[in-house]
């Protein structure tokens, strides 16, 4: 590679650095002025398609469907699995749990966050309110940004 093209990689990297930087910062503004969309927030965080957006949604709808209806229902570890099928580079990062969480406190889902938290998933016994959640940073930063390096100040720059 030639003087040019590495001084440009360099300053597209700067230029990267900054922007999620920038990007961090007004996801803050947002987690901390507003309490709508933690949903929303999660799947900008793990950079989600369209696609999985829909699939996780058809995903709940699902089980909330077989909820209803009485049948037996998925347990919470084949819905882990169906949720890391769709997105299999986080299955480290207990994306199901953030997932049934944020889509609970939005509403809609009670049914599907009560079942799972029954069934073994690690999700706390509590009325969806509010006041009583984690800022999405928290969340996303205890379970995204763990296994990002440089992610977290003071963390190390490289996993073992």
């Amino acid at each position: 590679m030639g003087d040019n093209a590495e001084k440009r990689i360099a300053r597209l990297e700067e230029e990267l650095a900054t922007v999620r930087r920038h990007l961090r910062s007004l996801f803050n503004i947002i987690d901390t002025s507003t309490d709508k969309e933690p949903f929303m927030r999660l799947m900008i965080s793990v950079d989600a398609t369209d696609e999985q957006e829909a699939a996780i949604y058809n995903l709940m709808n699902e089980l909330d469907a077989d909820l209803a209806r009485g049948l037996e229902a998925m347990d919470s570890n084949t819905f882990c699995e169906r949720v890391y099928q769709v997105f299999p580079d986080h299955r480290h990062h207990h994306l199901a749990e953030s997932i049934v969480m944020r889509l609970a406190k939005e509403g809609g889902w009670d049914r599907v966050y009560e079942h799972l938290r029954q069934a073994g998933m690690s999700l706390r016994a509590i009325l969806l309110s509010a006041d009583l959640w984690a800022a999405s940073s928290v969340v996303e930063h205890l379970t995204f940004n763990q296994g990002v390096p440089r992610s977290i100040r003071g963390r190390p720059t490289t996993l073992h």
